[in-house]
C-alpha cells in the first residue's frame, strides 16, 4: 500500500487528481488500515477540495481524524484543512474555531503557526484588531523563526 500511496501523492504533486484519487482509494478501501491511510484521506481530501467539492473533501479529511485520533501530525493537518475550507467558503467562525484549537492543542511549529496566521488574517477582515494582534505577537513569541513570522511581523507594525 504504500507504493500506491506514494504514486498517488507524485500524480497529486503534477496536478492529476483524478489519477492520484485511484491510488488514493486503494490505500483507504484496504481491509488493514496502516500508516499511510489517514494521509491517503488527506490527499484525497485535498483532490476533491480542488474540483470545489467541499463537503465530500470534509468527509475524508472527517475520516483522517476519525481512523487516527492518536497521531497528531495526521490530526493536524486534517483539521487545518478543514479550517482552510472552512475559511474559503467565508465560515469564518468556524474556521477560527478549527483554526485556533490547532493552535492551543498540538505542538507543530508549522501547522500551529500558519493557524495563528490565517486566525489573525480573520480577525483583521472581521475589524477585531485587539484579537489580530494578539495572534500576530503569539506568531512572533513562540514561532519567530517560521515563515509566518515575516508577515505576523509586518501586520504587528501596521496595525499598532
Amino acid at each position: 500500500m504504500e507504493i500506491e500511496y506514494f504514486k498517488a501523492e507524485a500524480l497529486r504533486g503534477m496536478g492529476r487528481c483524478d489519477d492520484a484519487v485511484k491510488s488514493y482509494y486503494l490505500v483507504t478501501s484496504s481491509a488493514v488500515k496502516n500508516a499511510y491511510t489517514g494521509s491517503a484521506h488527506i490527499g484525497d481530501g485535498l483532490c476533491l477540495e480542488k474540483d470545489r467539492k467541499f463537503d465530500q473533501a470534509k468527509q475524508e479529511f472527517q475520516k483522517s481524524l476519525d481512523e487516527n485520533p492518536d497521531d497528531y501530525t495526521i490530526t493536524a493537518h486534517a483539521s487545518f484543512e478543514m479550517a482552510n475550507i472552512d475559511a474559503s467558503q467565508g465560515d469564518f467562525d468556524d474556521a477560527l474555531k478549527f483554526y485556533l484549537l490547532i493552535a492551543t492543542i498540538y505542538d507543530d511549529p508549522y501547522y500551529c503557526s500558519e493557524s495563528l496566521l490565517r486566525a489573525a488574517q480573520i480577525s483583521e477582515q472581521l475589524q477585531r484588531k485587539a484579537d489580530a494582534l494578539k495572534m500576530y505577537s503569539e506568531i512572533l513569541d513562540k514561532y519567530k523563526n517560521s515563515t509566518a513570522a515575516v508577515y505576523a511581523k509586518a501586520r504587528v507594525g501596521v496595525l499598532k
